[in-house]
């Protein structure tokens, strides 16, 4: 498997506004809130920015029964 900076034609970009699509492997910790996902997201939605996600997993186990989002839920929520 080559790794995504062999690949020609493929950038990696850290500004949003430079991207032409999104490519969700993971959050980058369990607590990583709406008021930081929402409003980055909805600016890409509103660029019609297409969504791959590679985990579809929806919710992910943590210590003591609890639950946290996964980037399954994330897409989910981005389609919708």
């Amino acid at each position: 498997m080559k790794w995504a900076a062999e690949l020609p034609g493929l950038t990696f970009v850290t500004d949003i506004t430079e991207a032409d699509g999104i490519l969700l492997m993971g959050l980058p910790d369990d607590d990583v809130g709406d008021s930081t996902l929402v409003p980055l997201l909805a600016g890409a939605r509103a660029r019609n920015l297409p969504m791959f996600c590679s985990n579809p997993d929806k919710a992910s186990p943590r210590q003591g029964d609890r639950l946290v989002r996964s980037p399954g839920k994330l897409a989910e929520d981005y389609a919708e």
